[in-house]
């Protein structure tokens, strides 16, 4: 269990000739141009099948959802209340389609190479959680190894996650607004192999705004989990 840092180049997945596949979360909580480059962005992936989970959130996303309802790899959802990408994957779980879950922020932008890059390093590390690089107003975050503290290490915009290992954890905890840091705690606690990509796999389009941290979670995992998953 010690996080792992990777510092492979994007581009070496992409020239391998080989295609990953990922499933990709996506929240719209409305169909403006910025929500619909964030979803070509998963589209035009290279060397990487993307089967995109559009997900008209609360209602404000029913015009782009059904735009590409016919579009071979985009499945359409509806959450009547808002969720958070994390929460509604735990809700998808069971019908996703890959080994990975790949989480798309409706306000940033995927690079191309993002998917092959971070499945092909999960799989190439038997990685469980990956976090990334995130370009966001001129600067670059980047994710930092995980401590016993509760604090957000990896950047929610760059996640991308082995689907059986939600399964094992318990699924996505009940925390709105962290539970993206209480998913990379947990996974911590737990010894899962963590990776840390330090190149940039993803750009905000506007400044992100990070949600506060609520409190930390109790040591014994199942507490706040919305309940057991199928394997």
């Amino acid at each position: 269990g010690r996080p792992q840092t990777c510092y492979a180049s994007p581009n070496q997945y992409v020239r391998r000739g080989r295609t990953y596949a990922c499933d990709v979360v996506l929240c719209c909580a409305d169909s403006s141009p910025q929500t619909e480059h964030a979803l070509r962005s998963v589209l035009d992936q290279k060397s990487a099948v993307t089967l995109v989970h559009l997900v008209d959130n609360g209602g404000g996303g029913r015009e782009l959802a059904q735009r590409y309802a016919h579009c071979g790899t985009v499945a359409v959802h509806h959450n009547p209340v808002p969720k958070s990408p994390l929460a509604t994957a735990h809700d998808l779980v069971e019908r996703l389609s890959s080994e990975f879950i790949a989480i798309q922020d409706a306000r940033t932008v995927s690079e191309p190479s993002r998917i092959s890059y971070s499945v092909g390093l999960l799989e190439e590390h038997g990685g469980d959680i990956l976090g990334a690089g995130l370009r966001a107003g001129g600067r670059d975050i980047r994710p930092v190894e995980p401590t016993d503290r509760y604090d957000r290490y990896l950047p929610a915009e760059t996640l991308v996650i082995r689907r059986a290992s939600v399964v094992d954890l318990g699924g996505i905890a009940d925390r709105p607004g962290d539970e993206d840091a209480e998913l990379v705690y947990r996974a911590f606690q737990e010894k899962r192999s963590i990776l840390l990509a330090p190149a940039v796999t993803v750009t905000a389009q506007p400044e992100p705004t990070s949600h506060p941290l609520g409190r930390p979670p109790v040591s014994d995992p199942p507490n706040g989990i919305r309940g057991h998953l199928p394997p």
